[in-house]
């Protein structure tokens, strides 16, 4: 090959939605294991995956299992358009999502799957937008 092209070699595949993907979100930090210590440890390296089948997965970038995410997200009533991770020391497990239903949900990693907050229903599909 010439040294023009580049070329990226497939590390795996996640399969665990029932529509398309429409967003992925990743949050890789230095140091690999886990962020703390304990059952509400999460992992450092985590993709968030956002589907028209209105669920939002969470998968642990070391772990083997490529159909188990570490967290599903169940409670938008529509495809869920966006997700980001929120930044900041403070919201380093905090997973932002917005969906067709007009709502935008916050998520804790280490909550079990329960959104910690949600905005009422609005007129218009949500975005997460932040930097």
């Amino acid at each position: 090959p010439s040294t023009s092209q580049r070329y990226l070699k497939l590390q795996r595949t996640y399969s665990a939605h029932d529509h398309l993907v429409s967003r992925l979100a990743a949050r890789v930090r230095p140091g690999g294991g886990t962020a703390g210590q304990g059952p509400a440890s999460a992992p450092h390296d985590l993709l968030a995956s956002a589907s028209w089948d209105c669920s939002v997965h969470v998968w642990d970038l070391h772990s083997q299992s490529v159909t188990a995410p570490v967290n599903t997200f169940l409670g938008h009533e529509g495809a869920v358009n966006d997700v980001i991770w929120l930044p900041g020391v403070n919201h380093t497990n905090t997973l932002a999502s917005g969906g067709k239903d007009g709502t935008v949900r916050l998520w804790d990693v280490r909550a079990g799957g329960k959104a910690v907050s949600s905005t009422p229903s609005g007129s218009s599909p949500p975005s997460a937008q932040l930097q």
